[in-house]
């Protein structure tokens, strides 16, 4: 049991500095799915009517691939001006997927 106790102390520890960047949004050791404001800016002159996503892939904490940048997600949506932003985060142990989400139009 102590064993258990101080496995998940160490995977928690190392996903929790592996996803550090996302101030927002919490991570689950074992599974987690949020949806988070990437930006505190919102344009409220701007009706979001398109939306586009730019996705990023991390396996095992050692290999990330994908683009997930605001100018891949505008391209994908077909959008030119931006209402608001988000970024969801799906994580199953090792795995990290996240995806930036533009609305606007």
């Amino acid at each position: 049991m102590k064993r258990i106790l101080i496995s998940m102390l160490v995977i928690g520890a190392s996903a929790t500095t592996a996803f550090a960047d996302d101030l927002f949004a919490p991570h689950g050791v074992l599974y987690g799915e949020t949806v988070a404001p990437y930006s505190t800016y919102f344009d409220s002159s701007v009706a979001p009517r398109k939306s586009g996503e730019a996705t990023c892939k991390n396996y095992f904490l050692l290999v990330a691939k994908g683009n997930c940048s605001i100018q891949d997600a505008m391209r994908d949506g077909d959008i030119t001006k931006i209402q608001s932003i988000d970024r969801k985060n799906k994580n199953i142990l090792f795995y990290q997927k996240s995806t930036i989400v533009v609305h606007g139009e």
